[in-house]
């Protein structure tokens, strides 16, 4: 491998980045925003979908599809994750003020949710904070489903037990069969 000038940007720019992520992640600067969710034969809000945003800083503006890798890659998923869940249930008491009987969706990643801690913190929390299950949705994308389909369906099934909505976001960007769709 012989030196390259654009190279040696990107591996700049990515440590770069990891070095911004991790500071970011520990001094919570990332912020949530609250797309609303619309019931169009209705024409009516009905939800509100949680988007983690990174503040600009130091005149770099990172996109989810720029920072969430970097977060797997550095094992600061959970924790990442755990902050958006915090925070979105600390807002969910305004939103219903707007929107009574709103439904909160929460994307969480495959890594994420493959370890069970996301769920059982997520369980936790609601349970602390007496806030009804039915109230928030957790959007799952289909790669879950691709590396490990059986664990997925049986954590996917506790949250439905306990009343906590399921949505499969992204359907039709990846691998998507509708055998996968059949079997959940």
């Amino acid at each position: 491998c012989s030196f390259n000038q654009r190279l040696m940007e990107s591996l700049s720019r990515q440590h770069l980045i990891e070095q911004m992520t991790q500071q970011t992640v520990d001094s919570g600067e990332f912020s949530l925003h609250y797309q609303p969710r619309l019931d169009s034969l209705r024409e009516k809000i009905v939800g509100f979908e949680a988007l983690a945003r990174w503040p600009k800083r130091d005149d770099v503006q990172l996109t989810p599809g720029d920072f969430i890798p970097v977060l797997e890659s550095l094992g600061l998923m959970d924790r990442f994750t755990q902050w958006v869940i915090d925070k979105a249930l600390a807002d969910l008491q305004q939103l219903q003020q707007w929107v009574p009987d709103c439904v909160l969706s929460l994307n969480v990643s495959s890594s994420s949710f493959a370890s069970m801690v996301v769920k059982d913190y997520l369980l936790r929390r609601l349970d602390e904070l007496h806030i009804n299950p039915r109230a928030i949705e957790v959007e799952v994308t289909e790669s879950l489903f691709i590396e490990r389909p059986e664990s997925a369906i049986l954590i996917l099934s506790d949250l439905r037990e306990k009343g906590v909505r399921v949505a499969l976001d992204d359907f039709g960007t990846g691998y998507s069969s509708l055998s996968y769709l059949k079997r959940l």
